[in-house]
């Protein structure tokens, strides 16, 4: 019978299949395969484009024998349906372009070449039952390889995205294969194995035979049956977890995969808060509302329809009525997923995207696009966006989409404003506040929020029933009008402000209950003019705001909600961190319209306030650029630079807006304005010459031009990115709790930014360092080679002139479209021309001195620094000035060459072109002298199978032979290449062990300094090679040193800070490996203490779970580990001792040999204080995060430090 893994292979590729798929593969044979590849070959000749099919006969018969198998021991029935109709599918379709039949040719050829003759396992598979778990584990991944091979021939219209499509195909494939790779060593063993289990069935005839013998040859006979039995055992047992443990890594693989690409996707094209804006909708409904959209007939017929006009539909009412909809838990998993929000004002092509979106959109079978806030739209341009959008949809994508067999279906959502409406007229429509269930939906609400009313106030339930019908009624369908008025009810400060409010007549309308809120916030004389103040200053900020403003910004946020009431939202911007920083907002577009419209908020006055603070601001002491560290740490600690990343990402804006608006402002603030301008202008020592009347906002303008305007951001980004690098440093968990609440309260969470302020990412944390720099490197280098495979597709170029430059001398094509990015000054240096690929540079050096080769003694050749960048058109200028492909800088290293850099960065096309560029003499040298080893051992390090059949065969040619030991030394000495497998490397070390037949040379001591291997590896950092070894060697020979300083080889490791070696040794030695100590008596956690670096901490948490018995060992010294930590005492002291006292089994009372205990070696204050504090209790216990008062504000933390500055600025 099947197995789990392959029933559940055989379940998920029927799921796969549409039914008309289902009936044609039931009823094909290996006989229809056959004539069909006859058609083929009929067709392909007329037209004289024949092709080998012969070719694919060993993978048929591979197959054939599959079928007989699966059927006869696996009892799997209609195999056919697995095996020959995806043949005879693929086939069918590929054959439509001789291109891609090649591609499939070429994947059936490999293929059935590495599938054995399986009929000579037949006797294996009868006797050896749980031996078919491996045939099981064949058939999956033939199962998986038409399953793939589906995904790229029966989508519509596939043949304009097999080149994407095959790429991905790929990628699988090659698993795929090593997985059959693995089936068949696996299986070649246990045939062995089922040989040896062949003298247990024989066991009685030879008992008969030799009962003649002594009872020891006997019990020698019956002790080797035994165990062959517990070997199979064991053996069955491997195979069995093999093939779980792979189908697991293959559906983790699977299911990762697609989220990984949506990822990458929405990072590039969608708004940056789309998850979270997602996670705060979920968060914001009532459990049931919404359901009845999925009863209601318009909608049921429009899930079903397949073409237009049903196939679009429009759900709209009055402003805020939908949001409800658009909120609901149900209706948001089910389309919010399924679609993909483009920011038009992101995208530098507008018809190029379009396209994209469009073939995109056709190459699904069934797909929903899902538009909200089309009432948004500019309606009174000339080019009326919603109209554009709608036909662009309506009358090219979706009749497209019809015509190749995809069904798209369109879902717009916004209110009725004359415009919109008109436009979807004729299309099916659900119309929200004519809709009784929509109206259920805002009682439903109202009740909700009722209650908590009551419960507040204490309510009759006669009250609270009519205040319930009041609302639902009132509303006519507005969902924001019922959550506007009853936030408002909700907020009253006591009964009697809540019965009064009652009494007044209730508001009609969305306009009056925002009114009923202004007059509460603003202008009710019985609250205190100071909170009336706070409201209107806030507003205004958010009104006006460019983008929304964090908490920290606001600077009052723990009472914001109650000083401004319904007017605005309080939302996490990342509900993922811990240390999530909230987000304010204006509960509507609306609201804001509101505030505009009654002039409740000078739009005008309020952004020429922000430029005042802006500029005051970002001119204060604090921002001197000449300040150094300690003066920022000393600001960034009391909270001075939490209004940093708002002021200098939107300085720019509001200043520009504020000089076009400037002739209509008071004279007064118009002259604040210019004299404050001119002392930023001073601050950011800019010498720019003004007239004596500085509110002569024509010169002002004049003097800030665009070019003016982008040094000053320059600047600003420059002195944002001076003052990050001391905050990013700084320690949170080692503040005091004063400090640390201070610093989080005014500054926000703490994490790693972009450095870019136009950027969005300028203000939202990255979860890693790496992850910043990663984005960081798309904005030097945006402009990237559109040619698969070519290492500029991921590296990029600075101008759209160079990418232009590398089309026409690399790929021989036309040159790429030009895009407005800002271009980079002249390289610096020789060495940096070398890196960025600047040939100018060095045709410019190369005029005033006749050899560039002079430059380079003593260090790495200028090609082999192009190479190691990818610079191919740079590598081929220098190699015709006359350098050597395989030329070191330094002899101590005889792979850094040009060639070794390719083979180290994996660049297949750097590695060809090299080669075909090296002339006969030269690669003769390089055949016949000792580089080859090296640079033979740096192809095996890489993993990369094509650099290791290129290089074996010039080895071939090579006069001498090449010495294993030589070759091994440089495999070990070397660190791995970068982005190499461990799997392809544990491979090609396997096979030139066993070519040399050289297991034995492994072990042993076999450096000049009394070393072996195992030692080497742990120095380079070699995690490949080092885990191959431990694998392949005992523990007897890890030790087996000559060294003068008998360290064993976790002592290299630790030395040269490789924490994957460390753990690797930890994994394959255990606790063992604490038992080995070097020449003094310093055992591994001795050294990890005395040598810190910048990996410390993470070394630690990899040794202390091991050394827990070992923390108070003392060295020939008489020093413990601690005791080292204290004598090389540094900065990272602190953070060097914390984890050892963390563990709370540290002896504060040993002393060393001089009489010393660990507090007689520390002067630093705040290490004292840290190790009294772990002596004085049992335990030590790291303070954890102190929560901030509820009744401290921000604003109020920074009197309390003495910010007058920032205070007066707020």
């Amino acid at each position: 019978m099947a197995g789990t893994a392959l029933e559940r292979a055989l379940q998920r590729f029927q799921d796969g299949l549409t039914q008309e798929q289902r009936q044609q593969f039931n009823a094909t044979s290996v006989e229809d395969v056959k004539a069909e590849i006859r058609n083929i070959q009929d067709r392909l000749g007329s037209v004289k484009k024949l092709r080998s099919l012969r070719r694919i006969s060993q993978f048929l018969e591979a197959m054939g024998q599959i079928e007989q198998l699966v059927q006869i021991f696996l009892n799997v029935s209609n195999v056919v349906a697995f095996v020959w109709g995806p043949i005879k599918f693929t086939l069918l379709v590929a054959a439509a372009r001789v291109e891609s039949l090649e591609c499939l040719l070429d994947a059936y050829v490999e293929l059935g070449e590495i599938i054995p003759s399986l009929q000579q396992y037949d006797q294996l598979f009868k006797a050896a039952p749980c031996v078919l778990e491996v045939l099981e584990l064949y058939f999956c991944d033939i199962l998986e390889f038409h399953q793939n091979a589906l995904s790229v021939f029966a989508r519509p219209a596939w043949k304009k995205f097999f080149d994407a499509t095959w790429k991905t195909f790929k990628t699988n494939f090659k698993s795929i294969l090593e997985s059959l790779r693995r089936h068949r060593a696996l299986l070649h063993d246990l045939k062995l194995d089922a040989a040896c289990l062949e003298i247990q069935t024989s066991r009685s005839q030879i008992s008969d035979l030799v009962q003649k013998s002594s009872d020891q040859m006997i019990s020698r006979v019956a002790d080797i049956g035994n165990g062959l039995g517990d070997t199979y055992k064991k053996l069955s047992d491997k195979v069995y977890d093999l093939g779980k443990t792979l189908d697991d890594q293959r559906a983790a693989q699977r299911a990762a995969l697609p989220l990984q690409q949506m990822s990458a996707i929405i990072d590039k094209l969608g708004h940056p808060h789309l998850e979270d804006d997602q996670y705060n909708a979920l968060n914001s409904c009532h459990e049931q509302s919404g359901q009845w959209i999925f009863q209601d007939s318009t909608y049921l017929k429009w899930t079903k329809s397949t073409a237009l006009p049903e196939s679009a539909l429009f759900i709209h009412g009055i402003p805020g009525a939908v949001q409800l909809i658009v909120r609901d838990p149900a209706i948001v998993p089910e389309l919010y997923d399924r679609c993909c929000v483009v920011n038009n004002s992101e995208a530098r092509q507008l018809s190029s995207l379009k396209a994209w979106a469009a073939h995109l959109l056709k190459s699904q079978r069934e797909c929903m696009v899902i538009l909200d806030g089309l009432d948004e739209c500019d309606h009174k341009s000339a080019g009326n966006e919603a109209r554009q959008i709608l036909n662009w949809l309506t009358t090219t994508v979706i009749p497209d989409g019809e015509k190749v067999g995809s069904q798209i279906r369109l879902l717009a959502l916004g209110q009725r404003d004359g415009v919109v409406d008109s436009i979807l007229s004729k299309y099916p429509s659900i119309r929200l506040d004519a809709v009784g269930s929509h109206h259920n939906d805002i009682y439903m609400f109202a009740s909700s929020r009722a209650s908590e009313i009551t419960e507040r106030f204490g309510l009759q339930l006669e009250e609270e029933r009519t205040m319930i019908e009041k609302v639902a009624t009132t509303a006519k369908g507005m969902f924001l009008y019922a959550k506007v008025v009853m936030d408002n009810l909700l907020a009253q400060g006591c009964l009697a402000e809540f019965d009064q409010e009652l009494e007044v007549k209730f508001p009609t309308g969305l306009n009056e209950a925002y009114e009923r809120i202004v007059f509460r916030v603003l202008d009710n004389p019985a609250r205190h003019h100071t909170h009336r103040d706070a409201a209107a200053k806030i507003l205004r900020w958010l009104t006006c705001a460019i983008r929304p403003l964090k908490w920290n910004e606001i600077q009052r946020v723990d009472s914001c909600k109650s000083i401004c009431g319904s007017f605005v939202e309080v939302d996490e911007s990342d509900h993922k961190n811990p240390l999530t920083n909230l987000v304010v907002n204006l509960v509507h577009d609306t609201a804001r319209r509101y505030l505009i419209d009654t002039r409740r908020v000078d739009l005008l006055a309020a952004n020429a306030t922000m430029v005042l603070f802006s500029s005051a601001y970002l001119a204060s002491i604090p921002f001197d650029r000449d300040g150094d560290q300690d003066f920022i740490l000393r600001n960034a600690l009391n909270g001075y630079y939490g209004l940093q990343d708002y002021m200098i990402s939107s300085w720019e804006s509001h200043t520009a807006l504020g000089l076009d608006q400037a002739r209509m402002l008071p004279l007064e603030v118009k002259n604040s304005l210019g004299a404050v301008l001119v002392n930023f202008l001073k601050h950011c020592k800019f010498d720019i010459p003004f007239k004596e009347d500085t509110s002569d906002f024509e010169n002002i303008k004049k003097v800030l031009n665009e070019e003016k305007f982008a040094l000053l951001v320059q600047y600003l980004e420059i002195l944002s990115s001076t003052i990050r690098k001391v905050t990013e440093e700084i320690r949170i968990p080692l503040l005091d709790k004063r400090t640390r609440s201070v610093f989080i309260s005014l500054n926000g969470p703490p994490g790693y930014k972009c450095p870019n302020p136009g950027c969005l990412m300028f203000s939202e944390i990255f979860e890693t360092k790496k992850a910043r720099e990663e984005h960081v490197a798309q904005h030097h280098n945006q402009f990237t080679c559109p040619v698969d495979g070519c290492l500029r597709q991921t590296l990029g170029f600075t101008s759209g002139s160079e990418l232009r430059k590398h089309n026409e001398q690399v790929h021989s094509c036309q040159a790429v479209d030009s895009a407005t990015f800002p271009t980079v000054g002249k390289s610096q240096d020789i060495w940096s021309a070398a890196r960025f690929g600047d040939i100018d540079y060095f045709e410019d050096v190369l005029q005033k001195r006749d050899n560039l080769r002079r430059i380079d003694k003593g260090r790495d050749t200028l090609l082999t620094v192009a190479a190691q960048h990818g610079q191919l058109e740079l590598c081929q200028y220098l190699v015709r000035c006359g350098y050597g492909i395989f030329h070191a800088g330094n002899e101590a290293f005889p792979s850094k060459t040009a060639l070794g850099a390719a083979i180290e960065t994996r660049n297949k096309e750097l590695f060809d072109l090299l080669i075909s560029l090296a002339h006969e003499d030269e690669m003769r040298d390089f055949t016949d002298g000792d580089a080859l080893t090296a640079h033979y051992a740096a192809a095996i390090n890489s993993g990369e199978r094509e650099f290791i059949d290129a290089i074996f065969t010039l080895i071939l040619t090579k006069k001498d032979h090449i010495d294993f030991d030589d070759l091994f030394y440089h495999i070990a000495k070397y660190p791995p290449a970068r982005h190499a497998d461990a799997s392809e490397v544990y491979d090609a070390l396997r096979a030139v062990v066993e070519k040399y037949n050289a297991w034995e040379s492994l072990s042993g001591p076999k450096l000049k300094t009394g070393g072996n291997y195992v030692m080497l590896a742990c120095c380079s950092k070699n995690p490949n090679v080092l885990s191959f070894l431990l694998q392949h060697t005992s523990p007897e020979e890890w030790y087996a040193t000559d060294h003068k300083y008998k360290r064993p080889p976790i002592f290299a490791a630790i030395l040269y800070g490789s924490i994957e070696c460390v753990q690797l040794l930890f994994k394959y030695a255990g606790t063992e490996i604490m038992e080995h100590y070097d020449g003094e008596g310093n055992g591994p956690l001795h050294l990890v203490c005395e040598f810190g670096n910048d990996r410390i901490i993470e070394m630690l948490n990899v040794v202390l779970p091991y050394s827990m018995s070992h923390l108070n060992n003392r060295n020939a010294d008489g020093n413990t580990p601690l005791h080292r930590a204290l004598y090389m005492s540094s900065h990272e002291t602190l953070l060097k001792i914390q984890p050892l006292l963390d563990t709370g089994a540290i002896d504060f009372s040993v002393r060393n040999h001089a009489g010393e205990t660990v507090f007689d070696l520390e002067r630093d204050p705040a290490v004292l204080s840290a190790l009294h504090s772990a002596a004085n209790r049992k335990k030590w216990k790291t303070p954890g995060h102190d929560d901030i008062s509820s009744s401290a504000r921000p604003l109020d933390l920074a009197s309390s430090v003495d910010h007058s500055a920032l205070c007066a600025l707020y």
